[in-house]
């Protein structure tokens, strides 16, 4: 259970920080106008996704789906930023 626990709070983090920060780029305006609402945004996100990865039935399910997030979710947060900087 707490290799669960810590593989979750761990592969959650990095998650949410890169949804939130595409979130952000890919609003009209730029992360400027939309920072303070991904923030906010953030914390519910990461919570949500918590408890999403406490449902799923083994330790190792929960790495494999939360490590194809992350990479999912920053080559989102890349190419967002890349079509905003041009």
């Amino acid at each position: 259970m707490k290799l669960r626990l810590y593989s979750t709070v761990v592969l959650s983090l990095p998650l949410s920080v890169a949804l939130s920060g595409a979130f952000a780029w890919a609003m009209p305006g730029g992360w400027e106008r939309s920072a303070i609402l991904a923030m906010v945004l953030f914390f519910p996100l990461w919570i949500g996704i918590q408890c999403s990865a406490f449902s799923l039935s083994s330790t190792s399910r929960v790495v494999v789906v939360l490590g194809t997030g992350n990479v999912i979710a920053f080559a989102l947060l890349f190419v967002a930023r890349a079509l905003h900087t041009v």
